[in-house]
């Protein structure tokens, strides 16, 4: 079967320019920020670590566990705007965001949380910074 592309001013192809510019619109300014964001990360090198985080603010935190467990098996970090991106968070991760309220910085999160949870094992804080450089690239974390 031959199918003929529509031409200018067709109805179907102004149907789908229409669409796509509904699309366009809110998630542009999403893509704009995020690409900021990772060239401002490329940029800083390792000065990031002196930043004061905040969680945004469209941002909920779920967790989920079995009856009597006591650690949930499951916390996800779910970005309600944009992009509406979710994150699956390790123990380590989780309790990073769950202290970003721009009082310390990511390196003193860091290094607190490795005291606490992060002995003895290796590369800790090294997953753990890329881990937060994602976060933060995604929106789902920002500079203060």
């Amino acid at each position: 079967m031959y199918f003929r592309r529509p031409e200018a001013g067709h109805p179907v192809l102004q149907r789908y320019e229409q669409i796509t510019h509904q699309v366009e619109q809110p998630l542009a300014p999403t893509l704009q920020r995020d690409i900021a964001m990772a060239d401002q990360l490329a940029l800083v090198g390792e000065e990031f670590k002196e930043w004061h985080l905040l969680v945004a603010e469209d941002v909920t935190e779920e967790r989920h566990q079995r009856p009597g467990a006591e650690h949930p098996g499951v916390i996800l970090l779910r970005q309600g705007a944009g992009l509406r991106r979710t994150e699956l968070l390790d123990t380590a991760q989780a309790g990073f965001v769950s202290a970003c309220d721009g009082d310390l910085s990511v390196s003193q999160l860091v290094n607190a949380l490795e005291s606490l949870i992060g002995e003895g094992q290796e590369d800790f804080a090294d997953q753990l910074y890329e881990a937060i450089k994602r976060l933060m690239r995604h929106g789902l974390l920002q500079k203060m």
